[in-house]
């Protein structure tokens, strides 16, 4: 009896020293192989969250050139303000657009206009809105960067081309270059690329 007990022990064995070396490093390779490909799919999903946010962006920068160009009633070749002449070029543009009252009534055209501008306002030629109300105009003055998001990481550069037509209107096309940003950190690569691009008709009723 006691010999056939000790058989059975002698049968059982177990994993040797170098089987359970060689299972942790089998185990370790899968859990680096997994825990990369799960890495890279939640950085894969960040890019593509950010550059939904530059898109959107794009498209409200654009919309309101848009709707800006076909409220002007004329485009001008120079402006200026103050001490600052703004003079059209490929990166400025100047838009002539009707007063606005003091029931945000646009004005008679004839008599009293604004101004809003597209222009690069830094170092970075990063483009910039002005507002510039004329006499007893209630549109504010304001300056501001196109675009935005968190810790100010969007911005853009444009470019501009009006063509006139035989009439002296203009067809205004447009487009605009993001910055290309890391979204995992929040910092610029300094690599732009073509954000979104159009034209739109600026009839000239001055």
């Amino acid at each position: 009896m006691k010999l056939q007990s000790f058989t059975r022990l002698r049968s059982v064995r177990g994993f040797t020293l170098l089987e359970l070396m060689v299972a942790v490093v089998i185990n370790t390779m899968v859990g680096i192989g997994a825990y990369k490909v799960v890495t890279a799919s939640a950085r894969m999903q960040i890019d593509i969250a950010g550059h939904d946010r530059v898109a959107g962006e794009a498209r409200i920068v654009g919309d309101n050139l848009v709707t800006d160009v076909r409220g002007a009633i004329a485009m001008e070749n120079s402006f200026t303000d103050g001490s600052k002449t703004y003079t059209y070029s490929t990166s400025t543009l100047i838009l002539k657009v009707p007063s606005i009252d003091g029931n945000a009534d646009p004005s008679d055209i004839s008599s009293k206009f604004d101004r809003i501008i597209y222009h690069p306002g830094d170092a970075n030629n990063y483009i910039y809105r002005t507002t510039v109300p004329g006499a007893g105009s209630s549109r504010l003055r304001e300056t501001r960067r196109l675009g935005k998001s968190e810790n100010g990481r969007i911005a853009f550069r444009g470019s501009f081309l009006a063509q006139p037509d035989a009439l002296g209107s203009f067809v205004v096309n447009y487009e605009f270059e993001s910055l290309h940003t890391n979204y995992r950190n929040h910092t610029a690569t300094g690599d732009y690329s073509k954000a979104i691009a159009g034209s739109v008709y600026l009839r000239n009723r001055k």
